[in-house]
């Protein structure tokens, strides 16, 4: 699967739109549950202006696993886009919150200062 992933994200940075749908495609087909590949999908969609499919793809990427920060900073382009305000500063502050977590762990372990 990671193979297929590697050849969507190349179709997709040579133009190759249709190709690179079928690659990430086909690494869903192996591994289900892929939130990279949802997200490789989701980046061709929002470029190709797709908003209904990239955020369908963002979102199944977030079901997948809801700490992974990009499907986040996705969301927040595609209701950007759409002129989803309100939605889209929402998403970006999940995307800020889950990135910062990531970047220093200690936020989730250290008890605030008395």
């Amino acid at each position: 699967e990671k193979a297929y992933l590697g050849l969507g994200k190349t179709c997709f940075v040579r133009l190759e739109y249709e190709e690179a749908i079928a690659a990430l495609s086909a690494a869903i087909q192996l591994k289900k549950e892929y939130p990279e590949a949802h997200v490789g999908l989701a980046e061709i969609y929002l470029f190709l202006e797709d908003f209904e499919q990239a955020a369908k793809h963002y979102l199944e990427a977030i079901q997948i696993n809801p700490e992974y920060p990009e499907p986040y900073l996705g969301l927040s382009i595609v209701t950007l886009k759409q002129k989803k305000w309100n939605k889209s500063l929402e998403y970006h502050k999940m995307y800020a919150k889950i990135s910062q977590r990531l970047a220093n762990p200690k936020i989730l372990t250290e008890k605030p200062a008395s």
